[in-house]
């Protein structure tokens, strides 16, 4: 019986525990997305330009994303080729993901731009 309920309250313990690291996983979501877009709102706000703060925002997520994708992505490649400790591996990781979504994200905005610009010329060729 002893073993029973030790075992009910461990479980319960481990959902609780669940519980709190989802919570708090969602609260630095939430204050990563609020970071993002107040940042971006007051450089557009700043600058007098849609455009800067929009560039801005794009970067900044496209920046965030490299980071989740690059940090696993080194952690588990070094955990195959043992380069590094795994501290050192998940700071280059992380920095990895700061450079690579930067230069991401500036050019992937330009393309994007450019795309735009296109499809302006060639929707008031089509509609005239």
């Amino acid at each position: 019986m002893f073993g029973i309920v030790a075992a009910m309250l461990a479980l319960l313990l481990v959902g609780a525990g669940m519980l709190v690291a989802l919570i708090l996983a969602f609260v630095l979501a939430a204050f990563i997305s609020v970071g993002i877009l107040s940042t971006s709102v007051l450089i557009g706000l700043h600058k007098k330009s849609f455009e800067k703060g929009f560039r801005i925002f794009w970067i900044l997520c496209v920046n965030v994303g490299s980071i989740f994708i690059n940090v696993p992505l080194f952690y588990f490649l070094n955990r195959i080729m043992q380069w590094f400790p795994a501290q050192t591996a998940l700071i280059t990781g992380i920095i990895a993901g700061v450079v690579g979504g930067f230069i991401f994200g500036i050019i992937s905005f330009y393309i994007f731009r450019k795309l735009v610009v296109f499809l302006k010329t060639k929707l008031i060729i089509n509609s005239v």
